[in-house]
């Protein structure tokens, strides 16, 4: 019967799977094909010269039970088949055990594209946030820039008359209510540094105006009949400027200095940027030389 079995499969394979499942064996490694089948064609525990006793089949497999010869070979194969799906399954989950599922895989790139989807996110707005700074910062610059220059400018002014480009006469101080008028806003002042030793006078015609959409100031070389120096923008994305004018205690869109009031007292400068930021500045006239022209003259 043995033999018979041997012919419909080769227990070679299987035999030391069926060794596993014995009750009692001294040593699983030493049972032979011949020996395994010899115990499951015998339908009993024990097998003359093998050794092995008290067989019990495969968890959920087919037992063998006595009978013809072909019954016995049908359970035979039948046992062999259930003992080569379990071995299949052990071999199936080893051999997944040793990579990665697809589901494994796409769901590592979700959490990698997420991940890095919010590490762009980060770095975006870290580059906008640097770039809003940036840019507050060089108005808060221009606007300190402007206060600085035109404080020391009006501080330093001057009553002394000039003359145009074209010989004209103008008095010392003459400002306008905005950018249309022409000019804006023109004066003396004194205070010239002259670190180059050059022959000119000490005092210097400055004229502020917009140009280019830039609140700028003008020099020029010298105070009558000269042409301006190239415009020196302070403020840009200048939107609208209005100025005004104080003398005795009233506010006037206008200066036109008198023989008596040469220059006004103080000066209210609003500067409209784009994007709806005002700025109010005020700045007195005629303080950096002591008592004022006006104030000897009464």
């Amino acid at each position: 019967m043995a033999g018979d079995a041997r012919s419909y499969l080769d227990l070679s394979h299987w035999a030391p799977a069926f060794a596993r499942h014995l009750r009692k064996s001294p040593d699983p490694a030493t049972v032979t094909p011949a020996k395994a089948g010899a115990v499951w064609l015998s339908g009993r525990g024990e097998t003359a010269g093998c050794g092995i006793t008290g067989f019990a089949p495969l968890h959920g497999g087919p037992g063998l039970r006595r009978g013809d010869g072909k019954g016995q070979q049908r359970d035979f194969r039948r046992g062999l088949a259930f003992a080569g799906e379990r071995e299949g399954d052990r071999g199936a989950r080893t051999s997944a055990e040793s990579g990665f599922t697809l589901i494994e895989v796409m769901i590592s790139l979700l959490i990698f594209g997420l991940l890095s989807a919010a590490g762009v996110a980060l770095l975006s707005f870290s580059v906008r946030a640097q770039g809003a700074t940036a840019a507050k910062l060089d108005d808060v610059s221009a606007m300190n820039q402007l206060e600085s220059i035109m404080t020391a400018d009006f501080a330093q002014a001057l009553d002394r008359p000039v003359r145009d480009e074209n010989g004209n006469g103008t008095p010392a101080f003459v400002g306008g209510s905005g950018p249309t008028a022409v000019p804006m806003l023109r004066f003396v002042r004194g205070g010239w540094s002259n670190l180059d030793g050059m022959p000119r006078a000490d005092v210097q015609k400055v004229e502020y105006a917009v140009i280019d959409g830039a609140l700028a100031r003008v020099a020029y070389p010298m105070l009558d009949g000269a042409q301006p120096l190239p415009a020196t923008p302070i403020v840009p994305r200048v939107k609208q400027v209005a100025l005004r004018y104080r003398i005795k205690g009233a506010w006037s869109d206008r200066w036109t200095g008198a023989p008596q009031t040469p220059l006004p007292d103080a000066v209210e400068l609003r500067i409209l940027r784009t994007g709806g930021i005002e700025t109010r500045e005020l700045f007195l006239v005629g303080t950096g030389y002591g008592k004022r022209a006006d104030a000897r003259t009464s």
